[in-house]
């Protein structure tokens, strides 16, 4: 048998873990639920138990019943904050098909109505790849007016059909909570307010979780353990385990950091576009059925060395497997983390677009960005549509957005791979953010088509099954470019 080495730590751990005092378990064996256990509220999905717990969602119901969560289990016992100098924790295991999304945690000892009466929970949501540390009900960041706003993890998402983890969330003995996550290298910390005057002090919770989904999709749930355990430690928030921008060349596949919404994930109101390696060797090439939303590729999360200089580049074509009939967009997005603290929501979004306008032959150009809370300093990075020297119906386009340094960014393009780069707009920071205009965690290469539902360009856009969207390369520049 091999030699267990035993740490100081693995000592503790051990320790701790044979005096923790089990308040309640459900490893779901067997095929029969446990009703003395659990209240089940399941209007529009289905809940199975088959050696775990799972929850089957489909879309349309979702759409029939107007947003109503579709799966809703409550235990039925209440649980204390704390018992004999003990804190409770809660541990399970979890499992989301693309589409899926859930609330769960801890809420008053009352019977579940809505989610907003979350105490203490997680939200996860594979379409958005998210995992949100809940205090209360909100999901937005942080603020000095409204401390208990959540925080966010950002995600790879796996090609495979379930992303499975572990989540674990210890109740602080008076107030907060800490909020932990395991994806397969040990417990990591994402949040931790215990002892800071933030959260409720409730004294009785109970248990709950809800699914629901963006379209047809599973959610797995196992191993629910609530456990009375020896406070931990305070601990350090871990940061998020990113890896650098990956290049993509598209020499016959798409490499896992990448993700082809349309393709893998989909999107709930829209059928599913293709990447297809072979058509065009070299290059990927989206094509989408009838009622399909078109291209939206995105590279999201990595973490850069450094925040500036940083430069994406993108070499499309226009089509030529299917050249569009009516109006034509392209828009390429630098995603910009604000605060520099990588665990709240506050995405900055600023956006270059290319569009043409087929009954009129001209080819426009404009910047805008989506702005939230957080986000204050972008309101003013727009810049209205400008009509071009010529009509782009064939050959190249580059595309470019560029953070020269941390409080400037650069938007531009060109139609030949010698030319130089056209700067059609520059952004600085505003002298009331001082710290820049923030630190570069994703990209995003869209082309919405008429039923994606946006505004621009105007009437007739194409339909996703009648135009291609061929893209070459998408270049990362951690550094000054050699071709300005």
């Amino acid at each position: 048998l091999p030699k267990i080495l035993f740490t100081p730590l693995l000592i503790l751990q051990l320790a701790l873990s044979a005096h923790a005092q089990v308040a309640f378990q459900d490893d779901f064996k067997g095929k029969v639920l446990d009703t003395t256990n659990w209240t089940v509220l399941s209007p529009n999905g289905k809940v199975m138990q088959v050696d775990r717990l799972v929850l089957t969602l489909t879309g349309s119901a979702q759409k029939t019943q107007q947003g109503k969560i579709q799966c809703v289990m409550q235990t039925k016992k209440t649980f204390a904050r704390v018992s004999g100098g003990k804190v409770l924790r809660l541990t399970m295991d979890l499992g989301l098909s693309p589409y899926a999304f859930y609330v769960l945690g801890l809420m008053p000892d009352i019977t579940y109505q809505q989610w907003a009466d979350l105490n203490y929970g997680f939200h996860g949501n594979r379409l958005d790849r998210a995992l949100w540390f809940m205090e209360g009900s909100s999901l937005s960041l942080p603020t000095p007016e409204n401390p208990k706003g959540a925080h966010v993890l950002r995600l790879h998402d796996p090609p495979v059909k379930y992303q499975t983890y572990k989540i674990r969330l210890e109740l602080g003995a008076v107030d907060g909570a800490l909020w932990q996550y395991d994806f397969g290298e040990g417990w990591k910390t994402g949040r931790d307010t215990r002892g800071d005057g933030h959260g409720d002090k409730g004294k009785g919770y109970r248990f709950f979780l809800t699914a629901d989904s963006y379209g047809d999709a599973e959610m797995l749930v196992d191993d629910v353990s609530l456990e009375y355990v020896t406070p931990t430690l305070g601990r350090r928030i871990d940061p998020p385990v990113w890896g650098p921008p990956v290049n993509a060349d598209f020499d016959g596949k798409m490499d896992e950091r990448w993700t082809n919404w349309a393709g893998d994930l989909g999107s709930w109101w829209a059928k599913l576009s293709v990447a297809d390696f072979k058509t065009v060797p070299g290059w990927v090439t989206f094509h989408g059925p009838a009622g399909g939303f078109g291209l939206c590729l995105r590279h999201y999360p990595f973490l850069l060395r450094k925040t500036a200089p940083f430069y994406v580049e993108v070499h499309l074509r226009y089509p030529t497997i299917d050249p569009p009939e009516a109006n034509y967009l392209v828009m390429a997005s630098l995603l910009l983390d604000t605060d520099g603290d990588l665990y709240t929501d506050d995405i900055a979004i600023p956006s270059l677009v290319i569009q043409n306008i087929a009954a009129s032959r001209k080819t426009q150009v404009r910047v805008e960005t989506m702005v939230a809370a957080g986000q204050k300093a972008f309101i003013s990075c727009a810049k209205n549509d400008t009509d071009l020297s010529r009509y782009w119906n064939s050959g190249d386009l580059f595309l470019r957005i560029g953070l020269k340094d941390k409080k400037t960014l650069t938007f531009s393009y060109k139609f030949k791979p010698d030319e130089p780069w056209t700067i059609f707009h520059t952004f600085e920071a505003p002298v009331a953010n001082p710290a820049g205009l923030g630190v570069p965690i994703g990209f995003d290469l869209v082309g919405p088509c008429a039923d994606s539902g946006w505004p621009k360009p105007p009437k007739p856009q194409c339909k996703a099954d009648e135009v291609s969207y061929e893209i070459d390369y998408v270049h990362f520049v951690e550094d000054a470019p050699s071709n300005p």
